[in-house]
């Protein structure tokens, strides 16, 4: 299914380019094709948080300790984390603020919205003990890429340094996060 999926994407883009049609029904949120039920994500264990906690610490760069430290102790989506901006963190409250999200829906090039669901722009308790992990600056920037948010190749990367600056034995997956925080 997923390759008739790249086939049907293909035409309508051709169709789009020769005018044919204005949007791409595939890129449609209400379009759903799938192969097979997606399998429920398996959070880390106990025993894997402690130790990604504990080498907080260890992680080189301040950056990826921020992104670490976010998701290890925050219910929050990926695309919530990489939509954050200095603003959204309230340190004199110990508030984070979730207001938008940054999806890629052409591949790397982020696009920022709206929450997944109304529900999901909220504000969330801080973790005090991760103020040490978080840079301040320029409250109109995003924390994770500044003027522009990462992009999901930049995120890749940065959990396979997480990964081998703590010595983890398993791989370092933002989704897992969410299921396990």
């Amino acid at each position: 299914k997923l390759k008739v999926k790249m086939v049907l994407n293909m035409i309508f883009q051709q169709a789009m380019e020769e005018n044919i049609i204005v949007k791409n029904p595939l890129a449609s949120k209400n379009l759903r094709i799938k192969g097979r039920a997606p399998k429920s994500t398996e959070p880390y264990t106990v025993e894997q948080m402690q130790f990604i906690v504990s080498k907080l610490g260890d992680v080189a760069k301040e950056t990826d300790r921020a992104f670490i430290a976010l998701m290890a102790l925050h219910p929050l989506r990926l695309e919530e984390v990489l939509g954050l901006k200095f603003s959204d963190i309230d340190r004199k409250r110990n508030v984070i603020h979730v207001q938008r999200s940054v999806t890629h829906p052409t591949r790397n090039q982020p696009e920022i919205k709206a929450t997944k669901t109304e529900a999901s722009c909220r504000d969330i308790d801080l973790a005090t003990e991760i103020l040490q992990y978080l840079p301040e600056g320029n409250g109109r920037h995003f924390i994770f890429g500044g003027e522009k948010p990462f992009s999901y190749t930049q995120v890749r990367r940065m959990c396979t340094r997480i990964k081998k600056d703590i010595g983890f034995d398993n791989e370092i997956q933002p989704r897992r996060f969410r299921t396990t925080v």
